[in-house]
Order: structure tokens, then C-alpha cells, then sequence
């Protein structure tokens, strides 16, 4: 600890003390070298996307898949994975005409269409022609070679035809590992010629899948079931000879 006189020289101390700061901020700072300053990292532009220009994106993929659906069946590349979508069905006939008896080839109509990617262009155009026929009992057979479930699908005037129904369970029986069902209950839709005829019916033959149900797979196939076409022809060869239109 600092001791002072009582002389007066503590005084002096503070004095001079006061004198050696004023000194030292009467002197002017030392100036720094410049240094250059530091330039900021360029940023990237960021993109903007507005409504409208996703909008406009989605217009364009639209009308792009419009015209790829409208024109591609008709003048794009020939289908050839085609045994099951509709080789099948065109086989399936063959083999009921083959098998029938001359005595009943006489009442039915073995019809073999065309354009049924194109909205059922075959179909509709023989219904113009023969507008009687849209009313009759049609038995439409599309994608029938491959699966384990052959469902029977009545249309929105066959399913309220009681004899064709009837006919229909009656000749068409199961086997060890094939099915036979025919559904009448809840929406029944699919997609085929059967929607031309008011009394169409569809047969199609239909995988289960685990998780997801029955489904069919007309690109997949690798040969036609000879099961599924051994039940079909022998269920719509008696389906021929026994039903009675007249009765329904």
C-alpha cells in the first residue's frame, strides 16, 4: 500500500498524473494500414415457380396424354403381348363353335370384334348397324387365359334377366382349382365390349392378389389356361343349349 506525506506530495502525484493523461490523449492515434474489404460470395438466383406456370405445366401433360391415348391405338405400334388381351377370347369361341352341335350352331351368333381400345369402335359401329341387336343376351369374353377365378359379370339389363342368370348357375361348374363365380350384387363395371349391349354379359378370368384382390394382368401372360378354356367352352356350349330367351 501506497503511503503518502502529509506535505503535500500526494497531491503533486495526482497532478502529475493528470498532466501524463491529458498528454496522452492530446496525441493522435496511430493510423492503421487499409485493408481491403472482404467481398461477399456471389448467391445463386433462386427460382421461382408461380401457379401459373404449374398450372401450364399441368395443361400441357394433359393434353399431351390425351392425344398419346386417342391416337396411339390407332396408328402407334402394333400389340403383340396379346395372348391374354384378346387372343384368349377369340380361342374361347373357336372352341364353343368347334365343340357345339350342328343342331343348336344355328341359334346363336359367334361375333369376333374389333376396336375395343378405341372406346369399343367394333361394337358400337355393329349396334348402328343393327340397332336389335343391343337388347339381346350378349356373352362378351375378354382376357379369359390366365387366372384362377373366371367371373361372370351381368351388365345393367342381364342382371335382371332371371332365366339367363338361372342358366348361367346351372351350367357353369367349378373344378379342383378353378372358380366359377357370378356376381349380381353391388357396382359391377368392366370395361369391354359389353357395354354396347344393354343385355351384355362379361366373362374374364382374374388373378388374387394378396393384399389387393382379384386383379387381371393382360401383358403378363405366357400361355393360354387350357382349364379356363375347357370350363368356358363347356359351360357356354350348355348355356347355348338350354337357355330360352323367349322365357326371360
Amino acid at each position: 500500500m501506497r503511503q503518502y506525506r502529509t506535505d503535500g506530495s500526494a497531491a503533486v502525484d495526482v497532478y502529475a498524473a493528470r498532466e501524463s493523461t491529458a498528454r496522452s490523449l492530446s496525441k493522435k492515434p496511430k493510423r492503421l494500414p487499409d485493408v481491403p474489404a472482404r467481398e461477399k460470395p456471389a448467391q445463386r438466383p433462386r427460382a421461382a415457380i408461380s401457379l401459373t406456370a404449374v398450372v401450364g405445366a399441368a395443361a400441357a401433360l394433359f393434353l399431351l396424354f390425351l392425344v398419346v391415348a386417342l391416337f396411339y391405338p390407332k396408328y402407334g405400334k402394333s400389340e403383340r403381348d396379346n395372348l391374354n388381351d384378346n387372343t384368349s377370347g377369340v380361342v374361347a369361341l373357336l372352341e364353343v363353335a368347334k365343340t357345339l352341335t350342328p343342331r343348336y350352331r344355328g341359334e346363336v351368333c359367334f361375333l369376333f370384334l374389333d376396336g375395343g381400345t378405341q372406346a369399343s369402335k367394333g361394337a358400337k359401329g355393329l349396334v348402328r348397324a343393327h340397332p336389335e341387336l343391343k337388347k339381346k343376351s350378349v356373352i362378351v369374353l375378354d382376357c379369359v387365359g390366365e387366372g384362377d377365378e373366371l367371373l361372370i359379370l351381368p351388365g345393367r339389363t342381364s342382371r335382371w334377366n332371371d332365366s339367363l342368370l338361372d342358366t348361367i348357375l346351372e351350367n357353369f361348374s367349378n373344378s379342383e382349382k378353378k372358380t366359377c363365380f357370378l356376381k349380381t350384387d353391388g357396382l359391377v363395371y368392366y370395361p369391354s365390349d359389353n357395354r354396347a349391349f344393354a343385355g351384355g354379359t362379361a366373362i374374364c378370368a382374374c388373378k388374387t392378389v394378396k393384399g389387393f384382390g382379384r386383379c387381371i394382368l393382360p401383358r403378363c401372360a405366357k400361355e393360354i389356361d387350357e382349364e379356363n378354356l375347357s370350363l368356358l367352352c363347356d359351360g357356354l356350349c350348355k348355356l347355348v343349349t338350354y337357355y330360352r330367351p323367349q322365357n326371360a
